[in-house]
């Protein structure tokens, strides 16, 4: 039997160095993550933090002339539509320098609950 014992020894040896060869030590600490990169709406926008009943919010203006081009839009051309271009609606004496408009960015792609605006833009013509 002890034939067989040292062999059992001999086996296990010989697996405890492979095993230990190849076996992978964890390491002293985790590696440092970099520093996420952010900066503040202010740093890149003229503007200030607004506070209302409703929260906080960072409120900036910008005045583009009439002459301007937005996209394919002519900006001065909107203040040109005619008076009554509305009157089928409930805003028909609504002059063009009483409209405002709208455009939002949202966290929502589905268009369901849970969408949050977290960019909200409110253009006008004076």
């Amino acid at each position: 039997m002890s034939s067989l014992q040292e062999q059992l020894a001999t086996l296990r040896a010989r697996i405890s160095k492979i095993e230990h060869k190849y076996a992978v030590s964890p390491p002293d600490r985790p590696p440092e993550l970099p520093k996420p990169a952010f900066a503040y709406v202010e740093e890149w926008l003229t503007g200030q933090e607004v506070t209302t009943e409703y929260g906080k919010h960072f409120e900036t203006e910008k005045l583009y002339e009439h002459h301007r081009h937005h996209g394919s839009a002519d900006i001065g051309a909107l203040a040109d539509l005619p008076h009554d271009l509305f009157d089928a609606l409930e805003i028909a004496k609504a002059a063009p320098e009483e409209w405002a408009f709208l455009d939002t960015e949202t966290t929502g792609l589905a268009g369901g609950s849970g969408t949050c605006a977290f960019l909200v833009g409110v253009g006008r013509i004076t």
